[in-house]
Formats: structure tokens, sequence, C-alpha cells
């Protein structure tokens, strides 16, 4: 077995092929970006200016708990992740949920707000960028639930390699 993957390997790495999901089963992982409300979207009051470095789950699991956005709301926090484009000022930031492994892995996204536009950073779908920027959390149209936000400070490209699991809990 372990001569039979590594002739796959060499196979793939002299045919140019890649072990990576295409951004087409991204994209369907994704799904439709939800709508959500945007009226007055600018930084709001700080809570301090220290950055946080929470995890994607953690906020998507705060947008649901009051006692948790309450405390996120305001706080400078810093996230990695793959990048998704929706519009030219908003992007979706995600990385795959693996419970088991790769094939039962699901997105787990935090919106991201530029409102600068996102054409300025040279952004690759798919690709690892950093963002560093204030918390929010808005309420989706039509829905009785809230989605993290980020409003930008700072983007950049950045490495992930295997970053792209989060194999949190």
């Amino acid at each position: 077995m372990p001569l039979t993957l590594t002739g796959l390997l060499i196979y793939y790495y002299f045919a140019g092929l890649e072990l990576t999901y295409s951004w087409a089963r991204m994209g369907t992982l994704l799904g439709k970006a939800v709508e959500i409300e945007t009226d007055g979207l600018s930084e709001v009051a700080s809570k301090d200016s220290e950055v946080y470095t929470p995890g994607l789950r953690e906020l998507a699991d705060a947008a649901s708990d009051p006692g948790k956005r309450e405390y996120w709301e305001g706080r400078l926090a810093e996230l990695r992740g793959l990048f998704a484009p929706i519009s030219d000022r908003e992007f979706t930031l995600f990385r795959l949920k693996m419970t088991c492994c790769a094939s039962d892995a699901v997105p787990v996204k935090v919106r991201i707000f530029a409102p600068e536009g996102i054409g300025k950073f040279n952004l690759e779908r798919g690709k690892g960028v950093s963002v560093v920027g204030q918390v929010q959390f808005r309420k989706a149209k039509d829905r009785d639930e809230y989605v993290p936000i980020i409003v930008t400070r700072n983007v950049k490209r950045v490495e992930l390699g295997n970053e792209i699991f989060d194999r949190g809990s």
C-alpha cells in the first residue's frame, strides 16, 4: 500500500496535479451568502485596543449566544482563513470544519466587510487571507439569527498550508 500511494503521488507531481479541493467543490460547500442588515455599517465603540485571535468556530458559536455576542462586539480580532468573494466590498472568510475526515468537511464562515473595497488587496479565491478588524454581529434578513462579521482594518495574503481545516469541536 505505501508503495502504491508513493507511486500515485509521484505521478501527480510529474503530471502537475494537486491534491486540493477544487474551487467548484468549495463554492458548493459555501452555498449562497445569507443577506444581512447592513444599515449603519461602520465601526462601533471599541472595547479595548488589544487584538484577539478567536477561531472562526468561536465567532460562529457566539452569533447564537447573546452573552458571547456582547463579549465580542466591538473587539479587535485577527482571523486567518480562505477567501471567497461576495461583492466588491464584502467577502467570506472560511475554513472547513472536519469532524472525522476531509470528505465530511463543512464550512465555518465569517463575513468580512472592507469599506474601501477588496480590489486593492489583490486576493485570490480559495487562497489564504489574514484579516484584522472589528467584530460585529448583524441580523440576517428575514431570519431570527445573527451573522458574525469583521469590519476590516488590515487585510493581507498568507499561506495557510494545512490550516484550511478547523479541527476544533
